[in-house]
């Protein structure tokens, strides 16, 4: 139990604010680790990651889940995997919005947008 307030502890002391988090991805961009801490609050701030970074799925659903603007930073090739766009819109089904035109017209994808509580 002990350590279970420790890690609450330390996650709230990770906490960022929105100019820390940016200037943290603006120094840190090419560290895998610093840019999927900082999407991970703010998903709009993948935008100054690598391109490395916007074609890493685990960092894209991360981002996405956090924010659907994330979308918007996505790598073309990301985007056009109608499974990973699924798995976008299961992180949040707010990305639907910002995918290309053919994903918010297939039934499949409308449906899990319109099904899925997000978060």
């Amino acid at each position: 139990e002990d350590h279970a307030g420790c890690n609450l502890i330390g996650a709230m002391a990770q906490t960022l604010s929105r100019s820390d988090a940016k200037n943290k991805i603006n120094r840190g961009a090419f560290h895998r680790k610093v840019v999927l801490e900082v999407v991970t609050q703010y998903g709009d701030l993948l935008c100054y990651a690598q391109p490395k970074h916007q074609r890493d799925k685990e960092v894209v659903l991360a981002a996405v889940a956090s924010s659907s603007w994330a979308v918007k930073y996505v790598a073309e090739d990301l985007l056009q995997d109608d499974n990973f766009a699924l798995d976008m819109i299961r992180a949040n089904p707010m990305a639907l919005r910002m995918l290309p035109e053919r994903c918010r017209h297939d039934p499949d994808m409308v449906l899990a947008a319109v099904s899925g509580d997000g978060r």
